[in-house]
């Protein structure tokens, strides 16, 4: 046998092997337990309102359109609130800020007298209403306390009808608050 040569025996095949799944990381912190947030402190209430807090918030100058409550008449009552007549004056405001301008012919002039009769509506009349209603707050609070209290209402007119007319007017006014303390949050 000459020229063979002796066969070595040839190595079987490594298998190939299976992919195997990359292994999962897993990373472990330290955790501290968030810390539990200290409780808000409750806010303090508001002091309660005390009677010199109503003196200081006095007079409250409270304006009417020209004849209202109900106008024309002698009556010397009124079923109508202030809340109401308010309303009713602040629709009037374009009327008067017109009224009042007309008189002007500059521009300047009429512009400056129109923010007049606006500044007024909107600043002293609306600021008015607003500190009738916070001192109507703070008199509820007081007598939702068991305390009493004495108001006086005073009620004024402009001189643009006979004194017997006035005096009726200036009634209804009165009697237009003490609707509107009745009717004071749903007649609290």
């Amino acid at each position: 046998m000459r020229g063979a040569q002796p066969s070595l025996p040839h190595p079987e095949p490594e298998p190939t092997p299976e992919p195997q799944p990359e292994p999962e990381i897993v990373v472990v912190t330290e955790s501290k337990p968030e810390p539990t947030p200290e409780p808000s402190p409750e806010p303090e209430p508001a002091p309660l309102p005390t009677f010199n807090d109503l003196e200081t918030m006095l007079p409250l100058t409270l304006y009417f359109h020209n004849d209202e409550p109900d106008s024309n008449t002698y009556a010397i009552t009124t079923n109508t609130n202030y809340t109401e007549a308010y309303n009713s004056f602040m629709s009037y405001k374009d009327l008067y800020i017109s009224e009042y301008s007309a008189q002007f012919k500059y521009s300047e002039k009429k512009i400056a007298a129109q923010d007049k009769v606006k500044n007024f509506f909107d600043g002293t009349v609306t600021k008015e209403y607003q500190r009738m209603n916070e001192f109507m707050t703070m008199m509820q609070s007081i007598l939702e306390r068991g305390e009493a209290l004495e108001v006086h209402v005073r009620g004024f007119c402009s001189p643009r009808a006979t004194s017997k007319y006035n005096i009726n007017l200036a009634k209804r006014r009165i009697t237009c608050m003490k609707n509107q303390i009745a009717d004071f949050n749903g007649g609290a």
